[in-house]
């Protein structure tokens, strides 16, 4: 329910779901996740963060969560964080191509062009749009 209720643009709605599911299975890694997402659409990066690093204590190898909080780490001008989290995130799901768009534009953060030409390389095998998005990243 809560995803139909963020796809709607409902976020409070969609908050007030997640938490429901969150208190019936406090397991449950993927409401802890949307639940992150929701708050990262609303731009509560600092919250977002808390969702998904609770997704990532229920499931460590969560690596849409580790790409989620490096979007947060990123909006917050955090790039070392970012990095890592994005880091995290490839080494789990080689074929996250969003990820590996992620920490190329991180690594353009940071001045690490080399880096960035390497996920630069990745992407073309991955996903060609990504690759060229990231190339306009790295040349402006």
């Amino acid at each position: 329910m809560g995803l139909a209720y963020r796809r709607l643009g409902q976020n409070l709605d969609a908050i007030s779901s997640f938490e429901k599911a969150i208190k019936s299975k406090p397991d449950f890694a993927l409401a802890y996740y949307d639940l992150g997402v929701t708050y990262d659409n609303m731009l509560r990066h600092k919250d977002a963060i808390k969702c998904y690093k609770n997704a990532l204590e229920k499931n460590p190898d969560y690596a849409e969560a580790y790409n989620g909080l490096g979007m947060c780490y990123a909006n917050l001008n955090k790039a070392e964080d970012a990095l890592e989290a994005y880091q995290k995130a490839v080494s789990l799901k080689p074929d996250f191509a969003n990820a590996h768009y992620n920490l190329g534009a991180a690594y353009v953060m940071l001045d690490r062009e080399s880096q960035a030409l390497e996920e630069h390389q990745i992407l073309k095998k991955l996903d060609e749009n990504l690759a060229i998005k990231l190339y306009n990243v790295i040349y402006p």
